[in-house]
């Protein structure tokens, strides 16, 4: 005898299906989203390596100067106040350091408060456009 589904084991067997397919679904979705998770994890850790090794080529590159006689003859002279032969050592107090400091100072200020005085708007285009010293433009503007 042949068998012939019911109109409720159709139900049943349509329910069954229902359900399988969804908690496949579910899973699926769950496994795919842990994934895109795993990818930006590694992404970071990667960013982080390649940050660690540009930070260990600069330490050692630091280390390299460490070792170098440029850096054990700074320090010698720095710290230890040492000189080569025939060299003449000039002390400049601290006070002309500070003098000289501020006369240089002002100087740049003083020229750059009169440039800035005597170039009026439209000059500075013509000489963004044109160049400073662009002798082949003459451009005066009196207003």
């Amino acid at each position: 005898m042949r068998f012939l589904p019911t109109s409720n084991s159709k139900k049943i067997i349509l329910i069954v299906v229902f359900i399988l397919g969804a908690f496949i679904s579910i899973n699926l979705a769950r496994v795919v989203f842990l994934n895109i998770e795993n990818e930006n994890r590694l992404s970071q850790r990667r960013n982080e390596v390649l940050g660690l090794e540009e930070e260990v080529g600069d330490l050692e590159n630091q280390l390299e100067y460490y070792r170098s006689n440029e850096f054990l003859e700074k320090e010698a002279r720095d710290k230890l106040q040492m000189v080569k032969p025939n060299e003449t050592i000039i002390v400049i107090p601290e006070e002309i350091q500070k003098e000289i400091q501020k006369e240089a100072d002002e100087a740049n200020n003083q020229t750059q408060e009169q440039k800035v005085d005597t170039d009026n708007n439209l000059e500075q285009w013509v000489q963004l456009f044109f160049g400073e010293n662009n002798h082949q433009w003459n451009f005066r503007f009196d207003f």
